[in-house]
């Protein structure tokens, strides 16, 4: 996968470091859209591996810790779920690897979907109780507390294991993406110059705010 810059001009963006394109073309189908997710991907998962990457540079910082350790788990889940994007497979992925690497993908899973995004399991507790005193006074409440806990998951073992996660994950991304434009590629070639040159250019139109509950077309 090559990463080219975009420059802002007169007339849109322009995709520099292809220096023999005369344009760019929209292409459509079951393998292009399959591309573009793939492509969201990658982007996600390199979030993520970042995000895992700072936590060690941060560790004094308990808010920013616990903010990248959270966005890390989050972000590479979300390439597993269901969305507009079709989602990657875990099994696909870890089929090669040791059985720990599917156990540790679960664990990941569940953290996010039980913990982080939804507050559904044992690792956030408030108890609630009522301190009563020696029943001298007029009164038997002194106070009504709450016990607050929160489970610690950010450590160096659950820390290593998300990194290999993601990294296997984008290798896989990363070669998959570049399988799929070389088939593109030559089913490209079979079609006429004047058939590719007929085809809509790319146009990229900026989100509007009544779309922030829709769901994006397919590419």
């Amino acid at each position: 996968m090559d990463i080219y810059n975009i420059k802002e001009t007169e007339t849109g963006l322009n995709i520099e470091g292809i220096p023999d394109a005369v344009a760019i073309v929209k292409v459509d189908g079951r393998i292009a859209q399959r591309i573009s997710d793939l492509s969201l991907h990658k982007t996600e998962l390199s979030f993520a591996l970042e995000c895992v990457t700072l936590l060690e540079s941060h560790e004094t910082h308990s808010i920013l810790t616990e903010a990248l350790w959270n966005t890390a788990i989050t972000s590479f889940c979300k390439c597993f779920g269901r969305g507009v994007r079709s989602p990657l497979s875990e099994r696909k992925i870890l089929k090669n690897k040791p059985p720990e690497a599917l156990e540790a993908f679960r664990y990941f899973q569940a953290l996010r979907n039980k913990h982080l995004i939804h507050d559904e399991n044992t690792y956030s507790q408030s108890l609630p109780g009522a301190a009563i005193n020696n029943g001298s006074k007029a009164y038997k409440i002194e106070k009504i507390v709450c016990f607050n806990a929160q489970s610690v998951t950010n450590t160096k073992e659950d820390r290593a294991n998300l990194s290999l996660l993601i990294a296997d994950s984008l290798d896989w991304v990363l070669s998959e993406f570049d399988n799929l434009c070389n088939q593109l590629t030559v089913d490209l070639e079979k079609e006429s110059y004047k058939t590719l040159s007929c085809r809509p250019p790319l146009h990229y139109f900026m989100p509007k705010l009544n779309e922030i509950n829709k769901p994006r077309n397919k590419h």
